[in-house]
């Protein structure tokens, strides 16, 4: 609608703007829980509730910034999320920069239409992104089920079905490739939010920030790679089949990577905490 009415300089200003008023509302709302644990405005048990989820101890000693990133990339449990998390990146960013020409050249729509069925998967996303990473994983994890057993199989069947975005390569039809879609931009959006949980679930102990950047940066490089393989794809070929495939294949990957490399959900150690480990020959 923005770029209808707008322009396409317009858009990238409606968003710009949007993102300033987030940036404000956030830094006016958000406090550090324990900051807000002594005003007295968060409670005793709710405090606990977030230090229970897996959230560190900002107190602690703050380990030498380079030494600690060259640490969090040695390990095996970063690159297994990071990449994980850039095959599922790889279909997020393919759908968010081709999804309007994919409806404008293959399917026929206008831009206005293009624009209000690319929102319809998002707006669905929205729905199973509180339902299911939202809700139902905490649910589960109060029961007493294994955190690792059930975020891996949240993360695993997000990816599972993502991979049903290949649908659209075998259809015509608009609603059934907005079907698929919209299918794999959920299953996407389950894996995106349990995966954005895991640094500091994972990282060892000061190195939250790092391990987080390392996962989004590798997200955003093997995104950003996304919309050039896709126009290189959709030019040999002469259609968006094959770059659907493509995002299937790199999605089975990803799988691979959470499954095999992430190993268990559980904080690595300290370098300190493993050379005290090996010394007492544990």
């Amino acid at each position: 609608m923005a770029v209808v009415s707008f322009g396409w300089r317009g858009a990238f200003v409606a968003m710009g703007l949007l993102s300033l008023a987030y940036v404000i509302v956030f830094f006016w709302k958000y406090r550090d829980p324990k900051e807000m644990h002594r005003r007295g405005k968060l409670k005793d048990s709710e405090l606990a509730y977030i230090r229970e989820g897996g959230a560190q101890d900002e107190d602690a000693p703050r380990p030498n910034p380079l030494a600690n990133l060259g640490y969090v990339l040695k390990q095996r449990k970063v690159w297994g999320m990071s990449l994980g998390l850039g095959c599922a990146g790889y279909t997020q960013w393919m759908l968010l920069t081709w999804l309007p020409s994919y409806l404008q050249s293959e399917m026929g729509m206008s831009v206005m239409s293009s624009g209000l069925f690319t929102a319809l998967p998002r707006l669905v996303a929205v729905a199973v992104e509180f339902i299911f990473p939202g809700w139902m994983l905490d649910h589960l994890i109060r029961l007493g089920k294994s955190g690792t057993a059930v975020r891996k199989a949240f993360i695993v069947a997000g990816m599972v079905l993502a991979m049903t975005v290949m649908g659209a390569a075998f259809t015509q039809d608009p609603a059934w490739a907005l079907f698929w879609i919209t299918l794999g931009t959920s299953g996407i959006t389950i894996s995106f939010c349990v995966t954005n949980s895991l640094p500091a679930l994972i990282a060892p102990e000061g190195g939250v920030g790092a391990t987080g950047s390392v996962m989004n940066s590798v997200n955003n490089i093997i995104g950003v790679s996304a919309p050039i393989v896709t126009g290189f794809v959709v030019q040999a070929t002469g259609g968006f089949g094959a770059a659907f495939i493509v995002c299937g294949v790199i999605l089975a990957i990803g799988i691979f990577f959470y499954t095999v490399v992430l190993g268990p959900i559980v904080q690595i150690p300290t370098a300190e905490e493993r050379a005290a480990a090996k010394a007492a020959g544990i």
